[in-house]
């Protein structure tokens, strides 16, 4: 996450420091301690007048106007994109679990690109997205290494 975003903490973390409670608010710093210097998950937040401190990204609420805006364009470009979306390939492991979304596409530059997404919430709705335009999604089981 880019820094200096507006962002309210959605849980009590004041086991960690005192004042971290719901609704605390504080601003995005960026890689900050061993935590979001080693996982895209953290990032560093100052809490004025609580302290620094690596949070969990699922643990925040973006609250920002402007960057809620930029993030909203910069989605609706994505799925302008996406349409042209071709070897969609959803990957699962042998018992049918999430691996990883792969495809194709063309950018608004018309450049060749190929994605791979491993969240699986984003490419399930990727994939409703692709649903809604016809766009084939094949199914990929890996099995398990011997």
């Amino acid at each position: 996450m880019e820094t200096g975003v507006k962002v309210k903490l959605k849980v009590d973390l004041t086991k960690y420091r005192d004042g971290l409670v719901v609704g605390s608010e504080g601003y995005t710093i960026g890689q900050y301690g061993m935590w979001s210097r080693s996982s895209d998950l953290f990032t560093g937040v100052d809490f004025p007048g609580i302290g620094k401190l690596d949070i969990n990204i699922n643990s925040l609420e973006v609250i920002d106007k402007d960057y809620l805006k930029r993030m909203e364009v910069l989605r609706q470009q994505t799925l302008e994109e996406y349409k042209s979306a071709q070897n969609v390939v959803l990957t699962v492991g042998p018992l049918g679990g999430f691996k990883d979304l792969s495809f194709e596409y063309k950018t608004k530059d018309g450049y060749n690109s190929h994605i791979g997404i491993g969240f699986e919430n984003e490419a399930y709705d990727i994939m409703e997205y692709f649903k809604i335009l016809d766009i084939p999604v094949k199914t990929l089981t890996k099995e398990r290494k011997k």
